[in-house]
């Protein structure tokens, strides 16, 4: 009951915040021309409203997440993202006049089956006397006054504690929010690209961070579950059980190198084959603008969002109130500073490429201040996660000999538009990742076992 009330003011908030940037969107800012993308008011108010409509879903979302149905949300946001981009397709191939208004009622439809199936779990969830998840009825997940205090206190819908915490993690949201998406607000507010630029960076970010969607994300979530469950937050390492304290070392040591050598092998291979990729996704309009320089660069970043994923992912999950507290202090500046920076190298020389390096060094210093904290967190103990996490020499030798042999073939086979060239270049790239790969399955025995007992275990017992 204390849950939901501090979660149930996350929607008339939402409203209230959605209305207003509405506003802003349409009046304030630069609007397209009507007869580049029509319906663009309209579309505004439709994403708005899909926004609002997902606020509906997320005090189920919080319990399904608070009793461990981890599965419930990969299943829902998947098959509502699925439909979307289905939908989407057909409606850009069979109606391309639409425009915008394909992508509107395609956020529609995700907004609506994200809603549906979350309500309909959980009525199942209500049907079912064995469930773990402690309501009964619907109106348990409104806000419930205690008892006999007076209604205007805060105290009567919800603990004063929850509360100081979850304006901590607003706050900390809110300044995650400018540092993952402040490229955007600058294209945005200071019209740093033209539309046109802006169409090439989202459609180079877009395929640049599939694996970070797709693969990252998923077990970032996952872990912050796991780190919250077996560590107690706030407590040093030394006061904690010792068992659970080498659990959750040797568990980020391991996750910590798995994202490693992935975000190293986007790195390695995206280097050489990003060209490649982009012409055959999107011919001469990605390949002969900046867009090959800028898949470049973004797998970089997905290197350094990768670690720095899962290194917050265990300071956010252990870290005091308090802790939280100054560590919002420092987004704030590595906020200012990170929008500084992509102005000025956005509109000097680098153009689009800016604002791909200002998050790469804001996303470094971020995994060093999160790498001081785990190794403090663990100096009373005899764990090292981060120096178990290096991968081994022949590993990174073997990555580092890749880069090299894929760069001479990419220079000397690819973008000649001759199939048998292109063909060679794909085998030789096949075959340094197999090599690549071998040596992972080979020499990092702790990423092989972890696979098996926590990914292939786990799968089994599900059939």
């Amino acid at each position: 009951i204390l849950m939901f009330g501090c979660c149930s003011p996350s929607i008339p908030i939402g409203v209230i915040c959605t209305g207003l940037l509405s506003l802003v969107w349409i009046y304030l800012l630069e609007v397209p021309s009507p007869a580049e993308i029509p319906n663009y008011p309209q579309a505004v108010i439709a994403f708005a409203v899909c926004s609002v409509a997902e606020l509906l879903a997320e005090p189920l979302y919080v319990l399904a997440q608070r009793f461990f149905y981890v599965r419930v949300k990969v299943m829902v946001e998947g098959a509502a993202l699925g439909a979307r981009c289905i939908l989407t397709g057909l409606l850009v191939a069979l109606y391309p006049e639409w425009g915008l208004f394909s992508f509107c009622v395609s956020y529609l439809l995700y907004a609506f089956i994200f809603v549906s199936l979350y309500y309909a779990f959980f009525t199942t969830v209500m049907n079912d006397s064995s469930s773990a998840i402690p309501i009964s009825s619907w109106s348990d997940i409104l806000p419930q006054p205690v008892k006999g205090e007076p209604l205007l206190k805060i105290s009567t819908w919800t603990s004063p504690k929850l509360v100081h915490l979850a304006i901590s993690f607003f706050k900390q949201s809110f300044f995650k929010q400018l540092l993952t998406e402040g490229e955007r607000y600058v294209m945005t507010f200071f019209r740093a690209l033209t539309f046109q630029e802006q169409g090439i960076f989202d459609t180079v970010a877009n395929l640049g961070s599939l694996v970070a969607r797709f693969v990252f994300m998923p077990i970032e979530e996952s872990y912050n579950v796991f780190f919250t469950t077996t560590l107690q937050r706030g407590l040093p390492a030394d006061r904690q059980s010792p068992s659970d304290v080498k659990t959750a070392a040797s568990t980020l040591s391991v996750l910590l190198k798995f994202v490693f050598l992935v975000g190293l092998v986007i790195v390695v291979f995206g280097w050489s084959y990003s060209y490649l990729l982009l012409m055959i996704y999107g011919g001469d309009k990605l390949t002969a603008s900046p867009g090959p320089a800028l898949l470049r660069s973004y797998c970089f970043y997905v290197l350094v969002l990768a670690v720095n994923g899962m290194t917050e992912c265990f300071y956010f999950a252990t870290m005091s109130k308090e802790e939280i507290d100054r560590y919002n202090r420092k987004m704030l500046l590595f906020s200012l500073l990170l929008l500084v920076v992509s102005w000025l190298l956005t509109t000097t020389f680098l153009g689009s490429i800016g604002f791909i390096i200002a998050n790469s060094l804001q996303m470094c210093a971020r995994i060093g201040y999160s790498v001081s904290y785990i190794q403090k967190y663990f100096a009373t103990s005899s764990e090292s996660p981060i120096r178990s996490a290096l991968p081994s020499s022949v590993t990174l030798l073997l990555l580092l000999v890749s880069l090299l042999v894929t760069i001479l073939s990419e220079s000397m086979l690819c973008c000649d538009l001759h199939l048998q060239h292109l063909a060679l270049h794909v085998f030789i790239g096949g075959l340094c990742l197999l090599a690549v790969l071998v040596s992972i399955f080979t020499l990092e025995k702790d990423i092989v076992t972890f696979i098996r007992q926590n990914i292939l275990a786990r799968s089994s017992r599900s059939e």
